[in-house]
Order: structure tokens, then sequence, then C-alpha cells
């Protein structure tokens, strides 16, 4: 009996990247529409990252899908968006993750 061996990262649903990250943003329903905007204005695509924005039902808030090979990559985008969001609902600043 023949078999093929195929490799996974050949081909599957995250076409030439290796690394997807997600972020939930749960807020006020007249804060999502600006925020996504926001956010969309602000992180864009490039040849390293692939990032889409969805409003979630009864726009309770934003799914946030991100793209990419190099982790670091995706913690970028994380942080610029934690960033972006802790601004537009709190009027707080940002200044990284803590890790106790």
């Amino acid at each position: 009996m023949n078999q093929k061996k195929q490799r996974l990262g050949d081909f599957g649903i995250l076409g030439k990247y290796r690394t997807v990250g997600t972020v939930y943003v749960l807020t006020r329903k007249e804060d999502v529409i600006e925020l996504e905007n926001i956010i969309n204005a602000n992180i864009k695509d490039s040849d390293i990252i692939s990032v889409e924005t969805s409003i979630l039902p009864d726009e309770s808030g934003i799914i946030i899908r991100i793209l990419g090979n190099n982790t670091d990559d995706i913690f970028d985008v994380i942080f610029k968006t934690l960033e972006i969001t802790r601004k537009k609902i709190l009027g707080a600043a940002f200044s990284k993750i803590r890790k106790n």
C-alpha cells in the first residue's frame, strides 16, 4: 500500500502564516463601532501580519484575529490593541502587561 505523506504546514486555514492570536474586547454598545474604526485605522496588515476585526453579536464588543509567523509580531498587535482600547474606554494609558 502506497501512502502519500503530507506536511500540515503545506496547506491549511492559516495560509502562509503559522501563528494565530485572538483578542476579545467586551464593552458598551455605544463604544463598539468607533472603537473598531480606531483599531482598523491604527493596525494595518503588512507582509508579516494579517489583522481582521468583527463586531460581536448584539454589538457587545469586538473580536480581533491576528495571523503571523512570529509570536513577537502577534504580541505587538495585541499590545497596540490594548493601548487603543484602554485609551478609548478608560481614558488610561497602557505600558505593557506585567508578569508576577
